[in-house]
């Protein structure tokens, strides 16, 4: 097998573990290896303690695989953190310029190098404009009081933001915006800052298709000005078939267009259940990064780890990940993890050269939810020395502990 060996975190053990080169096109087994590193925002004051240690994971992680990182929504909560962020001392952190609410949030995101987002029902809690303005860029390039925005796209395909004068303009065509507003099936780096039903990412050559769907209960639990679930087409239909129906919809577009692997990230903010539904009415979706449940999987490797308002346990009755059963019979995988940049989940999966993920593929030791802690992360490191040192020799890290600092 081409690639290097490291001694790395799994679970609560060091032990020595297989990695690929991040530029190689091998992969653990036969087919295409794809990390998937994923994790739950909605900080309060725990993400000053959290998104260091979370940024110095995934600084660790994140070239051993071919990697993507994705945020399962939230990325907001209105709260002392998030009033904190619209602090003027934020001004010259972390590039944010001149700041507002939500921005060092968004700020984080990118230190994280994240991929893409759901999009969930906080960020609409104080009102569109909000939203628009933490993730959209706003000033003039190279001005101190420029906000360069969320280079990451946001993911969804159930929602119509035609009659929200604040976001329309940053949606596809088909989700309401502009007619002009091509953003379905871009790469992710061509979208940045845009909300889109579906996009890609290249990694060794190979194109992963992203997919994502925000909660039907939208309208009752959060405040949008002018966002809207798409209308019900087929009022005898569920609002799990109906978000199946939108999803469907965007997986088709991307095997037409010769993708064959395919990510949903959502945001249906609900128990895991709702995933676990969800499976069997599509077709093509080989693993759902779910958000909104604020659950916690873990493996017989992990160890659960007592955060403030965070119980220190896994659900008994599941394991990271969950295995269910697509419309085709074929496997679909389902992960989440707890809020506040807790704990990261870790997914290695494997693809056959069909696309179709290899469930035999999966290694405990190397899957499952890290704790954000000192521990974890000295363990992550092979070091002895104080968590501290490792987040300061972390480029990750210092940039998101330079904004949870000025938020402290």
């Amino acid at each position: 097998m081409d690639g290097w060996w490291e001694i790395g975190l799994l679970g609560p053990y060091v032990v020595t573990t297989p990695s690929v080169n991040l530029d190689s096109s091998s992969s653990l087994k036969s087919g295409f290896t794809l990390q998937i590193l994923h994790y739950y925002g909605e900080s309060g004051m725990l993400g000053v303690k959290t998104a260091p240690v979370m940024g110095a994971l995934i600084d660790k992680f994140d070239d051993q695989f071919n990697t993507i990182v994705l945020a399962e929504g939230d990325s907001f909560i209105p709260g002392p953190w998030l009033i904190a962020g619209a602090d003027p001392s934020l001004n010259s952190v972390n590039g944010i310029g001149t700041t507002a609410l939500g921005r060092p949030d968004i700020s984080i995101m990118n230190a994280f190098g994240t991929t893409a987002s759901a999009l969930g029902n906080h960020e609409f809690d104080l009102g569109s404009p909000v939203l628009s303005s933490a993730f959209a860029p706003s000033g003039t390039a190279g001005q101190p009081s420029y906000w360069k925005g969320a280079m990451f796209p946001f993911i969804t395909t159930n929602l119509d933001f035609s009659a929200d004068s604040s976001l329309k303009g940053l949606a596809d065509a088909s989700l309401g915006g502009p007619a002009a507003n091509a953003f379905a099936g871009k790469d992710v780096m061509d979208i940045k800052a845009k909300i889109a039903p579906y996009a890609l990412v290249t990694k060794a050559g190979e194109k992963i298709g992203l997919v994502g769907a925000t909660t039907w209960d939208l309208l009752i639990k959060s405040s949008p000005n002018g966002t809207f679930p798409k209308d019900d087409a087929n009022p005898a239909t569920s609002d799990l078939q109906e978000v199946a129906t939108y999803v469907q919809a965007a997986v088709d577009k991307l095997r037409e267009a010769g993708v064959n692997k395919i990510i949903m990230v959502d945001q249906l903010d609900g128990v895991i259940d709702r995933n676990k539904a969800l499976a069997p009415l599509l077709s093509g979706v080989d693993v759902m990064v779910a958000g909104g449940g604020h659950e916690r999987l873990g493996d017989e490797n992990d160890v659960a780890a007592p955060f403030n308002g965070h119980d220190a346990d896994f659900i008994a009755t599941e394991t990271y990940p969950i295995i269910v059963k697509d419309k085709d019979g074929k496997p679909t995988v389902i992960v989440t993890t707890d809020t506040e940049y807790s704990y990261l989940g870790r997914l290695v999966v494997n693809f056959d050269a069909n696309g179709d993920v290899n469930p035999e593929g999966f290694d405990s030791r190397l899957n499952g939810a890290y704790a954000a802690t000192d521990a974890s992360l000295r363990l992550a490191y092979d070091s002895t020395a104080p968590a501290s040192e490792i987040i300061a020799t972390s480029s990750i890290a210092k940039s998101v502990q330079d904004i949870t600092v000025a938020l402290d």
